[in-house]
């Protein structure tokens, strides 16, 4: 029975309605795609660090100051804590390094992630130990566990344990292999290639130093507030420093830790925000999906009223009929998901490329994405189902329920929802790309064009004479070294200055620079440009302020005036006063910045400012004066200032990437449903463009009078989502320090492109309708 039944509805659907039936099951099979394309990188982003087993128990301890949330703590801290904190059961302190050297016999490489962690590391977080000791690899100074991928890359097959490995240029520091641990997994904040006991580190510090990342173990689930009270009631005497008080430290949850903006982060966070913007993205697209499938199923029951008509004459029960239409959508929303499947699978690496994550489909969430389709199937079907079945034989037979104002209504309806998600999604996407316009445009109070950036951290380099010899190139203007690069902060330290009153505090952002540092840049220099120009090396600091700094302290002129981030016994002098530059993104305001200028500076930047249009000649120059002075195998890293500045937008530009995509689609669909509508409409009055046609309408008035009639609800249902989206996108850019202003502007543009489509895939059914003979229209039905 059940293959017989398949059978009929294959051949009613495929055979006689296959225009329809392909419309109807491709415009849900996108919308489920996009459905599920979405919700695998939603769960990808909401499942970071989860997979630590007490990931609930694990917290960062950050310094929550004023307008500043800064992840450093110092290296003292955890041990501090432990004894006076019952409720931490374990810490762990980690400082990440970035472009080290590793030497393996007479071999060097260059790697990433270096990890200083405690032997706890492996206690607290769960990085499963592939090889060696799993209890207590860090236990020995001079070991080094490292990554699955490394021992592979390093060892190929054979077994890596106590072989040593050379880490940075000093001959004697060699580690022992004593363990192997698994890569962690992409969605983990903690990154690492090799990992090496922190107490390395620990030595050489302070309780002056906010370097070093803690973190603490709980054992008491969900009781962070009394650790934290008990934290913040600690003091450290720091004994000539004084008392510290530790009222500032706060717990910040792991599973918090990707989603919260914080000074200092080695890891990219997405705001929350982004994920519910997403999520509601993908609930429209879904939504959308839907509707249009529920459309296009109440206009294809148009041609089965005669069929429903036939077997009420048989005598099936209403109840049967209902059943039967009901089983019918769903059989074809689940076949959707199929084919949504297939296209996911399809899909998934140009999806993966354009956000730059590695995603795949979990194939235990199916069970979910059935029940989806078969709820969606179920109200797709429910309206023509019931509609159907509650008329009696001849109103069926004569399929007058179906071109009364009640049937044209519930389609409106559905339209004016339609294309209202529609609107809003294509007013978010315009939206988020003229802010990242507006924000790449901006004048961040630094030249940016032309310039290049070189990495010169490297131990042994002969930066000073490198520098000279670019300098004399005649492609390149300008040369400076420097600390500064985008959206680093710099160090965060305290200022002092002369007259300065106790309770007067600043705190600034700290770049060093040499002299050619203003000029490379094209910066503005409201005081000293003069005396700048002069400079030259003395034995105190030498200071230039940003123009907030300066308006924090109150002093009308700053030039010649002491000054010192180094302490009150140790103040230097300030010889001038920029404009404010923009070193960080542009979510944030500007804060009070200080450059420390001369020549001894602790550059890890080099940037070359280059004129002319030939700039890969010269960036050629360039790496070849790079293997001239630079140590050996130290690799040559270099990038664009702009392309730079661009990157600290990562988040906005893969939620615009996906936003883009997704509204594409949603028109996609909207236009499907619209074809769909606009073939049946012409259908359903095909006597009626015969009998205008008659009594003298022209092609053109015919056009226009089935057009008007869809696009109308277009426009009305755009105009609907105008506040709407007004309101949401007013909110979203008030996650920026610096915005554009929402004008109608981008409303008209996208109400434009929302009715150029509608009226794209309506016209060709009514110019088609408007062509057909008189005569054949008045034998209709």
């Amino acid at each position: 029975m059940i293959r017989q039944y398949l059978k009929l509805l294959l051949q009613r659907c495929f055979k006689r309605n296959l225009f329809h039936t392909f419309l109807n099951m491709l415009g849900l099979a996108v919308g489920l795609m996009a459905f599920v394309l979405i919700m695998i990188f939603i769960q990808h982003e909401r499942n970071y660090d989860t997979f630590h087993k007490n990931y609930h128990n694990i917290y960062r301890i950050v310094c929550d100051q004023p307008n500043d949330a800064w992840v450093g703590t110092p290296a003292q801290l955890g041990p501090y804590l432990i004894e006076r904190v019952p409720e931490i059961e374990h810490f762990v302190r980690m400082e990440e390094k970035n472009d080290v050297m590793v030497y393996r016999s007479q071999e060097r490489f260059y790697e990433s992630h270096l990890l200083y962690a405690d032997s706890t590391l492996f206690k607290v977080f769960d990085f499963p130990v592939i090889r060696g000791d799993k209890q207590n690899p860090l236990e020995d100074i001079h070991s080094v566990v490292i990554s699955e991928s490394m021992a592979k890359k390093y060892f190929a097959d054979k077994n890596p344990l106590g072989k040593q490995l050379q880490i940075g240029d000093d001959k004697d520091n060699l580690f022992t292999i004593t363990a192997v641990v698994a890569d962690p997994p992409s969605n983990s904040t903690i990154r690492y290639r090799l990992i090496i006991p922190f107490q390395l580190l620990e030595k050489n510090s302070s309780w002056g130093m906010f370097n070093y990342t803690t973190y603490v173990k709980l054992n008491e689930v969900n009781k962070p507030d009394k650790a934290e009270q008990k934290i913040t009631e600690c003091a450290v005497d720091r004994g000539d420093y004084g008392l510290m008080k530790l009222n500032f430290l706060k717990l910040q949850p792991m599973k918090d830790m990707h989603f919260e903006p914080m000074r200092g982060n080695h890891f990219q966070v997405i705001d929350k925000k982004y994920i519910f913007i997403l999520l509601s993205a993908a609930i429209f697209i879904l939504l959308l999906a839907a509707i249009n499938y529920t459309n296009l199923s109440s206009a294809i029951a148009l041609k089965r009223s005669k069929e429903v008509a036939l077997k009420k004459i048989a005598g099936s029960s209403r109840t049967r009929i209902i059943t039967e239409i009901l089983l019918e959508s769903v059989v074809f929303s689940v076949v959707a998901l199929f084919l949504a499947a297939i296209m996911v699978e399809f899909m998934q690496s140009l999806f993966n490329q354009l956000i730059g994550v590695d995603l795949h489909l979990d194939y235990s969430w199916l069970p979910y994405f059935l029940m989806i389709a078969i709820v969606i199937g179920i109200l797709g079907g429910i309206y023509p189902a019931v509609n159907s079945s509650r008329f009696n034989i001849m109103g069926l037979l004569k399929e007058t329920h179906f071109k009364g104002r009640k049937a044209s209504t519930f389609r409106n309806i559905l339209v004016l929802v339609q294309f209202g998600i529609t609107g809003f999604l294509l007013i978010s996407s315009l939206t988020f790309t003229k802010q990242l316009n507006y924000i790449y445009s901006r004048d961040v109070g630094i030249r940016t064009e032309n310039i290049y950036e070189v990495q010169v951290h490297w131990q042994g380099i002969k930066l000073k004479e490198m520098k000279n010899e670019l300098k004399q190139h005649a492609g390149i203007s300008h040369v400076t070294t420097t600390s500064f690069y985008p959206g680093n902060d710099g160090w965060n330290q305290s200022a002092y200055w002369k007259g300065m009153k106790n309770d007067h505090e600043l705190s600034v952002f700290l770049h060093s620079a040499d002299k050619d540092f203003i000029e490379t840049f094209d910066i503005t220099m409201l005081e000293g440009r003069d005396v700048y120009k002069n400079i030259k090396a003395e034995s105190q600091p030498l200071y230039i302020l940003n123009q907030k700094a300066k308006e924090y302290i109150g002093w009308d002129r700053a030039q010649g005036k002491a000054f010192s981030v180094f302490g009150r016994d140790r103040m230097g002098k300030v010889v001038g006063v920029i404009e404010d530059i923009k070193f960080r993104s542009l979510h944030h305001p500007v804060e009070p910045s200080v450059l420390l200028v001369g020549d001894r500076v602790f550059p890890s930047r080099m940037f070359i400012r280059i004129h002319g249009e030939n700039h890969n000649e010269v960036l050629n120059y360039v790496e070849s004066k790079w293997e001239e002075f630079a140590p050996p195998n130290a690799p040559f890293m270099m990038s664009s200032l702009e392309e730079d500045f661009e990157n600290l937008y990562q988040t906005e530009r893969k939620s615009r990437k996906i936003f883009i995509f997704f509204t594409i689609i949603a028109l996609f669909v909207s236009l499907l449903g619209l074809l769909g509508l606009a073939t049946y409409i012409s259908l359903q009055r095909t006597k009626e463009i015969g009998i205008r046609k008659v009594f003298g309408s022209t092609e053109k008035s015919i056009i226009g009078m089935l057009t008007v009639n869809l696009l109308k609800w277009v426009a009305i249902a755009f105009v609907i989502a105008c506040p709407f989206a007004w309101f949401y996108l007013d909110n979203w850019l008030e996650n920026f320090a610096y915005h554009m202003e929402l004008d109608a502007g981008i409303f008209l543009l996208a109400g434009l492109f929302a009715l150029a489509v509608g009226f794209l895939s309506v016209i060709f059914q009514a110019y088609r309708a408007a062509l057909t003979n008189p005569v054949d229209s008045l034998r209709y039905e």
